[in-house]
């Protein structure tokens, strides 16, 4: 259920899906591939069955998820196309997903051979090949013995991947990886509806010609440590709540831990570590009214205080990353990266959709 648009939330994030749509394209157009959405973690926060709608509606017919669960709620909202699970499922849960067509992965071989021969029969699997990650997947030499087993039993071995280490950072490293990855499917010679290796930055430049699908997740959010056209469409916004002028000398919030060297307005907003943010972001800045504004004290549940020179209405938009704060410089504070951040942010938050600068749909999960 959505509630009325006219009801507001004072914390929420906001996905531009004009710019959204466009990292679609884009990113199709740089690979030359066809795309496996990764929309696990819930859409990295935007809600998975909502960012599936738009992905259905670009071309996109598949998706990667991180669980049996995760893809149970793209069916249950009505999702369509191919759904893989690129994680663990409990062998006994295996039937359910037979049942609503979802794809596993062969985390490893004594999984496969744990698996009941009666479920094997018609359950699509993408075959996992570990060249170097060493998460999941067979190794190099196991892949013929679970490929001809697999056949043996009428499985239906629907595709094959193996997933990049340091495809950020280590051209080289991946690259061999994609040479063991190559070598293998030549060796196979199986006609796969999908073969997949790269994420979003092996994406943008690496030069794959054994592929025929990129698994992209963040990227289709506009981040890649890769220079790249991608468009940045995802912000964090609160709200200010009281502006107060406070005396030189007085301490800010639990703890104390900020004291004032001159007079100033505090600021509160809207927002806390309930909502996500962490406590670590004390000290950073934000963007209100016009310039950036450092949080003072600790950050608390529910809001916190940021200092400022004059005085700022109740009311006024507070970003917390967005237009003006980049969501790369807000991880590099924190000492992480834009994925933790993004999937960090909970359930308390209001997810907006806008498309040419018009809000269209709110959805509140705890409205649901």
């Amino acid at each position: 259920m959505y509630y009325n648009i006219r009801m507001r939330a004072l914390s929420y994030m906001i996905l531009d899906t004009d710019r959204y749509r466009k990292n679609i394209q884009i990113l199709k157009d740089l690979s030359k591939k066809e795309m496996i959405a990764i929309i696990k973690a819930n859409g990295y926060g935007l809600v998975d069955h909502i960012v599936a709608d738009i992905l259905y509606e670009e071309g996109v017919r598949a998706f990667g998820v991180s669980s049996l669960l995760e893809a149970m709620s793209l069916r249950k909202h009505g999702i369509k196309g191919d759904i893989l699970v690129l994680g663990y499922i409990p062998i006994d849960e295996l039937d359910e997903a037979k049942k609503l067509d979802i794809a596993i992965s062969s985390i490893s071989k004594d999984y496969i051979y744990a698996i009941d021969k009666d479920v094997l029969k018609g359950l699509k699997i993408h075959i996992a090949i570990d060249t170097g990650m060493h998460r999941i997947g067979l190794f190099p030499d196991e892949v013929e013995e679970v490929l001809s087993y697999l056949q043996d039993h009428s499985a239906k071995i629907e595709g094959i991947f193996t997933h990049f280490a340091r495809s950020d950072d280590d051209m080289a490293f991946t690259e061999l990886q994609l040479r063991r990855f190559k070598d293998i499917v030549k060796k196979l010679d199986y006609d796969f509806k999908y073969i997949h290796t790269s994420n979003t930055d092996a994406s943008i430049d690496l030069k794959d010609d054994i592929s025929t699908h990129v698994r992209c997740g963040i990227g289709l959010l506009g981040y890649s440590s890769k220079q790249s056209s991608l468009l940045q469409s995802v912000s964090l916004h609160s709200t200010v709540t009281n502006c107060r002028y406070i005396k030189k000398g007085e301490g800010i919030g639990y703890g104390q831990t900020y004291t004032l060297d001159e007079d100033a307005y505090i600021l509160t907003v809207a927002i806390g570590y309930a909502d996500g943010l962490l406590r670590a972001n004390k000290g950073r800045e934000v963007y209100i009214a016009g310039s950036k504004k450092k949080i003072v004290g600790n950050i608390c549940m529910d809001q916190m205080m940021c200092l400022s020179k004059g005085y700022v209405p109740i009311n006024s938009d507070v970003e917390i990353f967005g237009e003006h704060i980049s969501l790369y410089e807000m991880a590099k504070d924190l000492n992480t990266i834009p994925y933790e951040v993004l999937t960090n942010l909970s359930d308390r938050l209001e997810r907006r959709y806008k498309k040419e600068d018009q809000v269209y749909l709110i959805y509140d999960p705890r409205f649901i």
